[in-house]
C-alpha cells in the first residue's frame, strides 16, 4: 500500500493505525472464506485444516508479526552536554551548591564509585535508539542533586535530557553504589575497633580537646542521640500506627546515631518506627551495645536523659538533682560535648535537603536514603579535613554559633522548640519494655562514674561561665 510522504509524527501514527485496520479486515475476510460456513470451535477447525490451510495461517501469522513491530515513534531525549553544564556551573560559582561538594571532591567520589554506576554502553545505545548513553558523571550528578537538593524525578529528567524511567534507575544505581561501597574510606560510617588502644585514645583525646574542662570527660568516645526523619504513612507494613510519633504528630523513623567531635558519624541505625522512644530504639542497636560492652573499662559515651545511666553511658542530671550547683556544672560540660550530635544532625539535614522533606518511599528505600545521606555527610567533612580544613574547633558558646549547623543552641536542660526533627528526650515515653526477640544489653544501671565526675568538678572548683549561669537563671528562676 502506497501512502503520501508523512509531514509530521501524527501523520506517521495515523498511517500505521490505518495499515493495521486494513490488515485486520483482510484477516477476518480470510477466516470467513475458510471457515465461515462451519459452526465449529477452534479445536474442531484445527482438526479439519489441511496443509494449504496451514500455509494460509502462516501468512496470517506473518501479517500479525509485521503489525506487532509497529510502534509509536520514540521521542529522542536530547542529552545535556556534561562539559558545558560543568563549565556553566563553575563560571557562575554554583557547582558546589548543586552537588554539595567541590569539583575536585566530586571527581574523587566519581572515581570511587565509577564501576558501580557505569552502564553497558552497547545496550544503552540500543535501548535509546542510538542516543548517547548515560555517563557515570551524569548518574552521580543526578544522585547528588536528588539527595542534596531534594530534586524530583521529573526535574532531573528535564535538566539532563533523560526519560523518567531512566532517572529512577540511575538514582537506584547511585544509592546502591554509595551504600554498598566498602573501599572509599571517606564514605564509611564505622565504630573504632574496641581492641585498638591507639585509635580509642586518639578519639578520646580529640573529645577532650573540644572541652573547656580538659581531663574532666577524658574517656568519652562519642555522643549519641535520636533523630526522627519524617515519612509518609507506610503502606507495606501491618503496624502503620507504630510509625506515627505522637509528639511530632507525623509519621517517621527512629534513627540512632553516634558522632565524633568533628561531627563525623561513627554509627547510624534506622532502629525503630517513629512511635518508639529512644531507650527502646537504643536497646535494638545490637552492634552498638556489643561494641560498648567490648570497650576497655575506662571508656564511655554521652547521651541525654532518654538513655539509661550506666558505667558506659553518661547522661545529665534532671529533676531536683539538676539544681545542685556541682550537678549543674557537670551538666554544662557534658552538654558542651553532647551538642555535637545535634550539630551533626543539623549539618546533615542542612546539606542533604531530602532529609528535611517527607520521605515518600517504602521503608527499605527510605532507610537507604538516610544511610546514603549520612555517608555523604561523612565524605564531605573528611574530604575537607584532608584538604586542611573541616575542623570546627572548641565550642565554648561564644566562638561557634550552632545555628550555622542548622540547630538552635541548647537552653538549660533542653530546647523545647527545636524545629529540626530531633527527638525531645525530656518528654519521652515511660515504656522501656524491649520488644520480643530484641538483644538485651548486659549494661546495668550504675551512677558511680557520674558521681565520681561530680566529685572531680567540686575538687577542681570548676564553674559554669557567667553567661550560662545568667541564661539558666532566666529560664529556671
Amino acid at each position: 500500500m502506497n501512502h503520501h510522504q508523512p509531514n509530521n509524527i501524527n501523520d506517521v501514527i495515523e498511517e500505521e493505525e490505518h495499515d493495521v485496520h486494513i490488515d485486520l479486515q483482510e484477516i477476518f475476510a480470510l477466516f470467513d472464506e475458510m471457515f465461515g460456513d462451519l459452526d465449529l470451535n477452534a479445536y474442531e477447525i484445527i482438526e479439519l485444516m489441511e496443509d494449504e490451510d496451514w500455509n494460509d495461517l502462516s501468512a496470517i501469522q506473518l501479517m500479525f508479526a509485521g503489525n506487532k513491530r509497529l510502534r509509536k515513534v520514540k521521542f529522542m531525549h536530547e542529552r545535556t552536554d556534561w562539559d558545558k553544564h560543568v563549565e556553566m556551573l563553575e563560571y557562575t560559582n554554583n557547582f558546589e551548591h548543586r552537588f554539595r561538594m567541590k569539583r575536585e571532591h566530586f571527581e574523587y567520589l566519581l572515581d570511587a564509585v565509577r564501576d558501580a554506576i557505569t552502564v553497558d554502553f552497547a545496550r544503552s545505545s540500543n535501548s535509546t535508539g542510538g542516543n548517547e548513553p548515560i555517563y557515570p558523571e551524569m548518574i552521580l550528578a543526578m544522585g547528588l542533586r536528588f539527595c542534596g537538593l531534594g530534586s524530583t524525578v521529573p526535574d532531573l529528567a528535564d535538566v539532563y535530557g533523560i526519560s523518567d524511567a531512566s532517572v529512577r534507575r540511575c538514582i537506584t544505581m547511585f544509592l546502591d553504589a554509595i551504600d554498598y561501597n566498602t573501599t572509599c574510606a571517606e564514605l564509611q560510617v564505622k565504630l573504632p575497633d574496641p581492641n585498638d588502644a591507639s585509635a580509642l585514645g586518639e578519639l578520646a583525646q580529640r573529645w577532650s580537646n573540644v572541652s573547656d574542662a580538659p581531663g574532666l570527660l577524658e574517656y568519652n568516645l562519642g555522643c549519641i542521640d535520636g533523630w526522627l526523619p519524617r515519612t509518609e504513612m507506610p503502606r507495606n507494613v501491618y503496624n502503620q500506627t507504630d510509625y506515627f510519633s505522637g509528639h511530632y504528630q507525623c509519621y517517621g523513623l527512629n534513627v540512632q546515631a553516634l558522632t565524633d567531635p568533628d561531627l563525623v558519624f561513627l554509627y547510624v541505625c534506622v532502629a525503630a518506627p517513629g512511635k518508639v522512644n529512644d531507650i527502646r530504639a537504643f536497646n535494638r542497636c545490637t552492634d552498638l551495645l556489643e561494641w560498648l560492652e567490648a570497650l576497655p573499662s575506662q571508656y564511655y559515651i554521652i547521651g541525654d536523659n532518654a538513655y539509661p545511666l550506666s558505667d558506659r553511658v553518661l547522661i545529665p542530671f534532671s529533676g531536683a538533682e539538676f539544681y545542685v550547683p556541682a550537678n549543674r556544672t557537670y551538666n554544662y560540660f557534658l552538654c558542651q560535648l553532647r551538642i555535637r550530635i545535634e550539630m551533626a544532625f543539623g549539618r546533615l539535614t542542612t546539606k542533604w535537603r531530602i532529609c528535611r522533606k517527607t520521605l515518600n518511599f517504602a521503608n527499605e528505600r527510605n532507610s537507604k536514603i538516610i544511610s546514603v545521606c549520612t555517608k555523604l555527610h561523612n565524605f564531605c567533612i573528611l574530604m575537607d579535613q584532608r584538604d586542611g580544613g573541616g575542623r570546627i574547633g572548641s565550642f565554648s558558646g561564644n566562638n561557634v554559633d550552632p545555628r550555622e549547623y542548622g540547630i538552635d543552641p541548647l537552653h538549660g536542660v533542653g530546647n523545647q522548640n527545636n524545629p529540626f526533627g530531633y527527638l525531645n528526650t525530656q518528654q519521652t515515653d515511660d515504656d522501656t519494655t524491649v520488644s520480643p526477640g530484641a538483644f538485651v544489653s548486659s549494661l546495668t544501671p550504675d551512677d558511680s562514674r557520674r558521681t565520681s565526675l561530680v566529685a572531680d568538678v567540686e575538687s577542681r572548683r570548676l564553674q559554669q561561665p557567667a553567661y550560662n549561669i545568667e541564661r539558666n537563671a532566666d529560664l529556671h528562676g
